[in-house]
C-alpha cells in the first residue's frame, strides 16, 4: 500500500488512491492467488521478484525463461 501511494505521489498517478489500491489487492487475493497456487502444485511456477531496475527485472525474466527451456 505504501509503495503504491508513494508511486501516486512521485508519478502523479490519479488511479492510485487508497480505495483503488484496496480494491486491486482484494481482486489479486481472490482471483490471482488461486492461479499461482495451481501452477505451484503443477511444478511449473517460476518466481520473479520484480524488484530493481527494469533491466534487472528483464534479466531475471530472461534467466527464468532459459531455465524453464532446459526442463
Amino acid at each position: 500500500m505504501q509503495r503504491l501511494l508513494g508511486r501516486a505521489t512521485v508519478e502523479g498517478r490519479p488511479d492510485d488512491t487508497p480505495e483503488a489500491i484496496r480494491t486491486r489487492l482484494e481482486i489479486y487475493h481472490r482471483e490471482t492467488e488461486p492461479v499461482i497456487e495451481h501452477f505451484r502444485t503443477q511444478g511449473i511456477l517460476v518466481n520473479i521478484h520484480g524488484e530493481g531496475t527494469p533491466n534487472e527485472v528483464f534479466a531475471e525474466i530472461q534467466a527464468a525463461l532459459e531455465q524453464v527451456a532446459v526442463r
